[in-house]
């Protein structure tokens, strides 16, 4: 079962904070690299056990989407982000009003 996390960090830790959501998925990265080559390798064989290769496959698409969960993540914060830092360039006191607003 998935559960959904939310915390708050200051907005000067933002790009900080995605930067290390984002380095945590660098090893789970480098094994789908590993999974993807071996599969490469497995289906160059002339005795590839078919249905070990499938799982392998299904293992390999479950690691891809929970990398594009994170990333739609990052994305979101980003975009939140984003925003938040062309509102301040527009009017300054009119975006820290809203903020404080909520």
């Amino acid at each position: 079962m998935r559960v959904k996390l939310s915390y708050t960090v200051e907005v000067e830790n933002v790009l900080k904070e995605v930067s290390k959501i984002f380095g945590l998925q660098q090893e789970e990265v480098q094994l789908m690299v590993l999974a993807y080559n071996g599969l490469l390798e497995d289906l160059s064989r002339k005795d590839v056990d078919i249905f070990k290769t499938l799982r392998k496959l299904e293992d390999l698409r479950a690691s891809l989407l929970n990398l594009d969960m994170r990333a739609a993540e990052m994305s979101e914060v980003l975009r939140g982000y984003g925003e938040y830092q062309t509102a301040l360039r527009r009017s300054p006191e009119d975006t820290e009003e809203e903020v404080e607003n909520g």
